[in-house]
């Protein structure tokens, strides 16, 4: 496709909120049950912004990523409440949206709680793709939302920009381990003593641990066997749309 093309595509996308949602279940391995859901927006299906990292990151080198993330957050939460779920959302932003004076996440979060999403529910994905200019904006940006009631999490951890800078100076709720140091790991011994550090940070640091990525039995088992609670991946549960009665 042209690259003419595809920015007509984009603002179509954008200007029809021509976005799906589907939900990957993030799952309690001490309660047995879902802890929450992480919503992940689908472009038109077939075409080429459908998957995400082609998505956004098209959006930011056209400099729609802040509207991208908008229509994409706004229809998650709306799409989350028909569903009638008590769990928690979990909703990916970028810095440059978080940190944006027009970004419209506080008016966004009490859209969320009139419609029956209050903000103790949502929890902000902060996404480690695009580099963050300020961190110290970021910083004072997420303890607004926090101050609502919001709670924050670090997405991929491990394969972005700041690792573990950003996890000492946001001090998020918690911390969502890259998918790239659970492949394997059964038979990777430099994965398990990452892992197994990562655990033992968190525990001190007073943050929960999500695993991202589990995709085998025997990376759940080792995993599991580590006393990780919270759990994410196709092993546990494939993305999917919510069923809204």
């Amino acid at each position: 496709m042209k690259n003419s093309d595809r920015a007509g595509q984009l603002d179509t996308i954008l200007d029809k909120k021509q976005l799906s949602t589907l939900f990957q279940v993030i799952f309690s391995l001490k309660e047995r049950k879902a802890y929450g859901y992480e919503a992940l927006a689908r472009g038109p299906y077939k075409s080429d912004l459908y998957k995400p990292i082609a998505l956004f990151s098209y959006a930011f080198t056209r400099g729609h990523l802040q509207a991208l993330d908008k229509v994409s957050s706004a229809l998650a939460l709306r799409r989350f409440e028909r569903a009638k779920l008590s769990e928690k959302i979990f909703i990916n932003l970028s810095p440059q949206t978080i940190t944006s004076f027009d970004s419209k996440i506080e008016s966004l979060l009490n859209l969320g709680e009139a419609k029956g999403v209050p903000p103790e529910k949502v929890v902000i994905e902060v996404t480690e793709h695009f580099a963050s200019e300020d961190l110290s904006q970021l910083i004072s940006a997420l303890n607004k939302y926090r101050a609502m009631g919001v709670e924050v999490a670090i997405d991929d951890f491990g394969a972005g920009y700041s690792g573990l800078r950003q996890w000492l100076d946001i001090e998020p709720d918690y911390i969502k381990l890259d998918g790239h140091f659970v492949k394997n790991v059964n038979s990777d011994k430099k994965k398990r003593l990452f892992i197994e550090s990562v655990k033992s940070l968190t525990d001190k640091l007073g943050c929960k641990l999500i695993v991202e990525g589990i995709e085998t039995k025997e990376e759940f088992s080792f995993i599991s066997d580590l006393g990780v609670d919270l759990v994410q991946g196709y092993f546990i549960g494939y993305p999917q749309r919510l069923v809204v009665h």
